[in-house]
């Protein structure tokens, strides 16, 4: 019993002392070679950074927005309106007609336009947007804001809620009162309004230009602040989502036929796979893999490192295999060595990826349009930073460990260090005959020695290499799509208001606005694809098409279409009426090429139109001259033509006495009235008359004639007085009214500007606008401050903010990219700086034999720099296909991804090149300087 027990402790004693003598070598290797291990901890501590700030960033948005993007609460179909021209009794009409749809759960309206507002003690106004809902704030069942602190606005109590995120931003609290710029054109008075509540509105509203100005207020209140006439989208629910996708194509001809309103576009979603969530788990999933492959980019330096001390201590381990160690306690010792360089990387990589991805999730949230209520770091990011850092550099050392294990006692105690294969076998032979320098043959011969790392440093730099060149392709596509939404037709803001016709806005506009340089019309608007061989309906119905066949048509200015890039073997075509020019992108969607023609449906009308160029355009959109598809969508109101305005006035001729006389008056413009006389100026009004009116009244110029109509008399000075015809009115006249044709040479007629005859009518047309119209800046800043002054703007009509929210996520994500880039890169460069570091220590007598010989420390170094350039040159070869992959499939983790053309640059190869040289040079250079410090003495002592 006691020798049991004696054999017991003692048994347990000696396993103490191997654990012992196993962890002091470990230590001892460790700390023999402190710069190596702070070069291999350091590569498996950015792989474990990478992992764990990629990871924890990407796991925290989508946790949030999973749990607050409800999928009973998500509409599936969203109907974007533009609002009737005039106010309708009906504006709430179509919502009951479609709450008795078949299939339908739920219907609700949204008013969202955009306002002035300005805080206590500010002189300025600030732009913001104001949301008003259908439906009590507290029984919205559609993508409802929350009551986060206070109370909901009551009707007429000049109340308002505003956005958490704006309150913070702003420094607003509950019982603060808001400066708001009321309704009207000529003058805009400004009441205050007090903030009762602070809400979060985590649902995306389209067109939004973020939460930090998202002010709310009652239907009846919100109207009254901004004057809108109409709804700006309506949200529906369904049974399930397959019916929203059938009854969708019943409603919008319902909308456009039957309601005051017209479409400006529609959404369907499903939201059991919401765009936004789904779209946020696509992108942690590539950061996670961006993130992995970092930190298998660093097990290649731990194969490689384990590699070299498993050679190095050839003769150890011999020499414990003579003294009685088994197979498992060298196996322990150098796994155990991998396990320390994990373990000394892990812990600091673990903690300070989790706060720094803490933080940039916390920096990456309001583009998220979440609010981080749990900012801890996810437990699986933790663990996967965790298991990556302790387990793929012991899997990396695998193969080296199990290699080394196979070293016989013999082979240890024998080996000399010296190979007798340098230059000789097929690689040596092949190397001969490459035509190079003995400098550069040299360096092959070194480099090609060791294949196995080689190999793997090759491949550790070409996956570094091909991240950098993957995402700087996307930057360039990126950038390209952001640069083309706003310069490729030179525009600095695109902002929609609601019809289709430009040249009333834009003389409507009055010219103190200094801001405004330039106006162009223009006209943006969804279509459908009709088969061609499908006979277009003669009642001009729209004819079935898929719903995959719709696509945006951009109108611009004749003058401004050579601005676009076509493609490289395109030259620009004569345009007209009938011609259209697409994108690549919807040619192979489409597949349609040049020359083939196109059947384009509206709700009203069907027409075929030549394609007659491709254009090299960022974005999956067709364009035309604005006139040709205003013509071809049709108008939506009647408002004034200058040169094609007429109307009847009252005249008070004197060799009448007092009676008044209708005579026709035409609005003109501003060229056609200065060719008739120069005197004509619109900023003072005046009239030019026919000679047969200054006969029929006795009238000279100079003389005043007062004009009078319903709403207004005015007296105007007569500038000129013109002997014309009826063939001669229609020179520079449209629309001549019959009457005033039959009058033949006794032509009675007045011709006025164009906007002095409309204030004489008491109308404003500039509520007459385009569906879109481009207008360039010299402070784009502060133009979101001038559109409310003409017209209610609807949120998801204002081009600039969607232009900017799609920017400002496409760009985010390229710097994310970027990072995972850089990462990569890092450990790349470490990799290859370690290996190097390496070979100068393991060929210190080659060195030696080069200094005996006469070689200088700068031919020393040249050596090592050129081995550094060639593993770099080859690693760029295998990497530029790898990126040409790595490039496409980021741009498909991309948010709207469906406009982001694939497109990988020609130069990217050579930027890439050129990155490669510098890392390499960089990397190389402190071993190839190490090297230069040695002597003859030194090497010769060394063993």
């Amino acid at each position: 019993m006691y020798n049991h027990a004696q054999n017991d402790i003692t048994e347990t004693l000696l396993a103490a002392a191997v654990i012992g003598i196993r962890l002091r070598k470990i230590g001892r290797d460790i700390a023999a070679r402190k710069i190596r291990t702070v070069l291999v901890s350091a590569s498996i501590f950015i792989g474990v950074l990478g992992v764990v700030i990629l990871t924890t960033l990407g796991q925290l948005l989508t946790r949030q927005m999973q749990k607050d993007l409800r999928p009973d609460e998500l509409a599936m179909f969203r109907i974007f309106l533009d609002a009737p021209t005039a106010a309708s009794a009906d504006m709430l009409a179509p919502l009951e007609r479609l709450r008795e749809w078949p299939g339908v759960t739920a219907v609700e309206g949204q008013a969202v336009y955009e306002f002035a507002w300005r805080g206590a003690g500010e002189t300025e106004f600030h732009a913001g947007q104001l949301f008003a809902y259908t439906k009590p704030f507290g029984a919205i069942q559609l993508e409802p804001i929350r009551l986060l602190r206070g109370r909901y606005p009551i009707d007429g109590e000049h109340e308002v809620a505003v956005e958490q995120r704006m309150a913070e931003h702003y420094g607003l609290h509950i019982g603060d009162t808001l400066t708001v710029e009321m309704a009207g054109i000529a003058e805009r008075p400004q009441e205050s309004w007090r903030i009762v509540g602070l809400v979060y509105q985590p649902y995306v509203y389209l067109g939004s230009d973020g939460a930090e100005s998202n002010v709310f207020a009652t239907f009846d209140d919100a109207q009254q602040i901004v004057g809108f006439k109409g709804l700006s989208s309506i949200y529906l629910r369904f049974e399930n989502f397959a019916t929203a996708r059938q009854q969708a194509r019943d409603i919008r001809p319902y909308i456009t036929n039957e309601t005051d309103y017209s479409i400006s576009f529609t959404l369907t979603d499903d939201p059991q796979q919401n765009l936004y969530v789904v779209g946020a788990q696509r992108f942690s999933g590539i950061l996670t893999i961006l993130g992995v492959v970092a930190m298998i980019v660093s097990s290649f330096l731990v194969t490689n490192v384990i590699s070299t001390v498993i050679t190095e201590q050839r003769r150890q381990i011999g020499a414990m295999k003579a003294l009685g160690a088994t197979t498992m306690d060298i196996f322990v010792i150098y796994i155990g060595t991998a396990l320390a360089y994990g373990l000394i990387g892990t812990i600091p990589g673990m903690i300070v990826g989790a706060y720094i991805g803490q933080q940039a999730a916390l920096a990456a949230a309001p583009l998220a349009n979440v609010i981080l209520e749990d900012a801890t770091p996810p437990l699986a990011a933790v663990a996967l930073g965790l298991g990556l850092g302790l387990g793929v550099p012991v899997i990396a050392a695998l193969p080296p460990i199990l290699n080394g294990l196979r070293v016989t006692i013999l082979e240890a105690m024998t080996d000399q260090g010296l190979q007798a294969r340098y230059g000789r076998g097929l690689t040596g032979r092949v190397v001969q005959w490459i035509p190079v320098g003995p400098v550069i043959r040299q360096a092959l011969n070194s480099i090609l020695q060791r294949w196995t790392r080689l190999a793997l440093t090759t491949l550790s730099l070409a996956l570094a290499v091909a991240a950098f060149m993957g995402v700087f392709a996307v930057f360039h596509t990126l950038n390209r799509v952001v640069t083309g939404m706003r310069e490729t037709l030179n525009y600095d803001v695109a902002t929609d208001v609601q019809a289709l016709e430009l040249l009333r806005i834009a003389q409507g506009i009055p010219a103190t606005e200094d801001e405004i340089r330039e106006i162009e019309p223009g006209v943006a608007i969804k279509v459908n694809v009709a088969p061609l061989e499908e006979t277009p309906p003669d009642d001009g119905s729209e004819p079935s098409a898929s719903e995959d066949n719709s696509i945006f048509v951009t109108g611009v200015a004749a003058v401004n279409l050579p601005d676009l890039k076509l493609e490289s073997d395109l030259t620009w075509p004569e345009l007209t009426a009938d011609s259209i020019i697409i994108t690549p992108q919807i040619a192979s969607k489409l597949d349609k090429s040049v020359g083939d023609t196109l059947r384009l449906t509206t709700g009203a009308t069907t027409r075929d139109f030549t394609i007659v160029a491709l254009a090299d355009f960022p974005l999956e959109t067709a364009f035309m001259e604005w006139q040709a598809l205003a013509d071809f969508v049709g108008e939506v109101q009647e408002a004034p033509s200058p040169n094609a305005y007429w109307a009847q006035v009252g005249v008070s001729l004197s060799t009448d006495g007092q009676e008044t006389h209708a005579i026709w008056a035409v609005g003109i413009d501003e060229s056609i009235g200065g060719a008739l006389t120069p005197e004509f100026n619109p900023e003072e009004p005046g009239l030019i008359i026919s000679q047969a009116l200054a006969t029929a009244g006795n009238l000279a110029i100079g003389d005043e004639l007062t004009l009078h109509t319903d709403a207004n008399e005015r007296a105007y000075p007569i500038q000129q007085i013109v002997n014309i015809s009826s063939s001669q009115i229609q020179m520079f006249a449209q629309d001549v009214p019959d009457e005033v044709l039959s009058q033949g040479t006794n032509m009675q007629v007045i011709a006025l500007y164009w906007e002095t005859l409309e204030s004489l009518q008491g109308i404003d047309f500039r509520s007459a606008s385009p569906e879109m119209f481009y207008i360039n800046l010299d402070q784009p800043d502060t133009f979101a401050l001038t559109i409310p002054r003409y017209t209610p703007l609807a949120v998801h009509k204002n081009q600039l903010a969607v232009t900017d929210t799609i920017a400002q996520t496409i760009v985010s994500v390229g710097w994310v990219m970027g990072v995972a880039a850089g990462l990569m890169a890092l450990v790349g460069g470490i990799g290859l700086l370690t290996i190097s570091a390496i070979g100068v220590v393991e060929r210190r007598r080659e060195i030696g034999v080069m200094r005996s010989v006469g070689a200088t420390s700068v031919m020393v170094a040249r050596q090592f720099l050129i081995e550094g350039v060639i593993v770099g040159v080859v690693a760029w070869a295998v990497g530029v296909p790898l990126s040409i992959a790595l490039s496409d499939m980021l741009i498909q983790a991309a948010p709207f991804r469906e406009v982001i053309p694939a497109d990988y640059p020609s130069y990217v190869p050579g930027v890439g090149l050129i990155s490669m040289f510098a890392l390499t040079l960089a990397s190389t250079l402190y071993p190839a300087l190490s090297a230069t410090r040695m002597t003859i003495s030194e090497i010769l002592r060394y063993q």
